[in-house]
């Protein structure tokens, strides 16, 4: 005959099961996080000298104008004035220090544009934005719109 199972035999593993659960957590937690979180909060310390020390890759809007007045000037006028110039051209501080070292993307066709100008219905209404099946569908963008001074072609409604 086999023996018989007290009241609050099945409580105790309950009991020991959590207890191994929480001693693992615990356990696992003290391995992965970093001794410098919660430095300052909720954030490691030790990143902003991580952050510091990475190379910089990019160079301000006001950089490109050094060499590139005249687009900077209609940028700066223009409705793109609060895009950064690296956004659609790349990271370019080398090409800022060594203007050969590397040249500057130019986006090309329509799928760059649509990726802030496609119709979104979570955009602004007053934002522009075009269905780009219905608009102008075998033209890239800047054969009408000048991306530095982006306006609506004259007849465009």
């Amino acid at each position: 005959m086999s023996k018989p199972i007290s009241d609050y035999e099945h409580i105790k593993r309950l009991l020991i099961i959590i207890v191994m659960v929480v001693a693992g957590f615990i356990a696992a937690r003290t391995m992965f996080v970093p001794k410098d979180f919660g430095e300052y909060g909720h954030y490691r310390g030790g990143s902003l000298e991580e952050n510091m020390s990475r190379p910089l890759n990019y160079a301000g809007s006001g950089a490109c104008a050094d060499c590139h007045e005249n687009k900077h000037t209609l940028w700066s006028k223009s409705k793109h004035k609060t895009v950064n110039c690296q956004t659609c051209h790349g990271a370019l501080l080398k090409h800022t220090e060594d203007p050969t070292s590397i040249k500057p993307r130019k986006p090309a066709g329509r799928d760059f544009c649509l990726l802030c100008h496609g119709k979104n219905v979570s955009k602004p209404t007053h934002f522009p934005q075009i269905d780009p099946g219905s608009h102008n569908p075998d033209l890239n963008c800047a054969d009408c719109h000048n991306p530095h001074e982006p306006k609506p072609p004259a007849g465009d409604g």
